[in-house]
Order: structure tokens, then sequence, then C-alpha cells
């Protein structure tokens, strides 16, 4: 039905110079949809990613709950978003401080710190409690990975935007995380990922090669 859906790409284009990166991206994404996207390198997934969280500049039209997403709307829009890069914040300081630094933000000043949540998810993710005194810095990729999984969790936004977020996992924990990302029925998922065990926790597959996007049958 129409009115499930939440977000909509029309004839989106993104182009460098004169190389074309996306080419003419048409999606309609439901709410609760889990959308799994994979293709090589370098064929605009993790662009299109960007797109969506209006970070790239781009031509065409990107509408939230049937409005275009304009620059008067655009905080609100994201406080809708979560959304995890494959570059991770070079953090310098300890992970307790970490884990508390979005609810600092305007958009969530208003929310208390969700200290009984984040200790069930430092368990779930496979922490122990003494993690919360490490420095950031100090920590593995798979490390740091995970704690932003963890991070996004506790912010618990009804969008997320994942972008190789298992890149740096075990077989073990890349099927931990993705199971919680994908837990709530209610979550709308969109993920980048090489990692084809996505497609057992996706209710949608799309394949994007030279910026275009195909959906999988």
């Amino acid at each position: 039905m129409a009115s499930d859906i939440i977000l909509k790409l029309q004839s989106i284009q993104v182009q460098y110079d004169d190389t074309p990166v996306l080419q003419g991206i048409d999606l309609n994404v439901a709410r609760g949809d889990r959308i799994w996207i994979h293709g090589p390198t370098g064929g605009g997934k993790t662009t299109l990613l960007k797109v969506l969280f209006c970070a790239e500049f781009f031509s065409g039209s990107l509408l939230y709950q049937n409005r275009p997403v304009e620059p008067a709307c655009l905080e609100v829009y994201r406080s809708r978003l979560g959304f995890v890069s494959q570059k991770i914040p070079d953090f310098d300081c300890d992970v307790d401080e970490v884990l508390q630094y979005p609810f600092h933000f305007r958009a969530n000043r208003r929310l208390p710190f969700p200290h009984a949540r984040a200790m069930e998810l430092l368990s779930e993710l496979r922490f122990d409690r003494d993690i919360l005194a490490r420095r950031f810095s100090d920590l593995s990729g798979g490390e740091k990975q995970r704690l932003m999984v963890l991070l996004m969790l506790l912010i618990n936004r009804p969008i997320f935007l994942l972008d190789e977020v298992t890149a740096a996992l075990d077989p073990d924990n890349i099927e931990t995380v993705i199971r919680l990302l994908t837990a709530s029925a209610e979550r709308t998922i969109i993920s980048v990922s090489h990692d084809t065990v996505w497609k057992n926790y996706c209710s949608r597959s799309l394949s994007m090669q030279a910026g275009r996007l195909r959906e999988a049958r």
C-alpha cells in the first residue's frame, strides 16, 4: 500500500566530474523493509546510502513519508535515521564515554542514557563490562564495529542505514550483529554488505552494479 512507503527515491543521479556514479535510481522503501544491497566494489552502494542520509549532492527526488526532504526539514529527517558508515570515528576517549556521546546531541538530550539496555547489549555482543574503561582507540577493528552497532541500537532510530557493518567480524559475530539489528519488525533496514548472511534476515535483495540498482527475484 502507498501509505506504507516511508522512503522514495525517484530518478536519483550522482556524477563526479564526467563520471556517473548513480544512474536513474528509483526505489520505494516500505516501513519495516529489510533490504540487503550487494554488488561489486565501486558500483555505487555507499554513495546511495550517503544520498539517503543527505550527505551527497544528487539530482532527482528523495521523499520521506511522501514529502520531499528539503533543507528546512533536514534535521527532523536525520533524527529518524541511524547511519553507520565504513569509516569509524577516531574517538579519543574511553568506551563508556563513546556510548554516552550521542545522548549529548540536541536531538537526544531529552533521552535518559539506557544503562540497563547498554549492559544487556554488551553481553549479547560478547563484551565483558571491563571494556567500558578501555580507550576506544586501542580496540580492534571488529570491536569498534560492534560498538558502533551497539550505539545505533541504543539510540534506536526507526531507520538504519548500514555500510559494511559486519566487514571486520568473524562468522559468529556476524550472525549475532545481524540478528540484533533485524530483531525489531518495526525497524526499516537498508544494509550494504558483501556478507551473504544478510540474505537470511532480509525481506528484499537488491544488486547494484555500475550505478544501477536491480531487485533480485
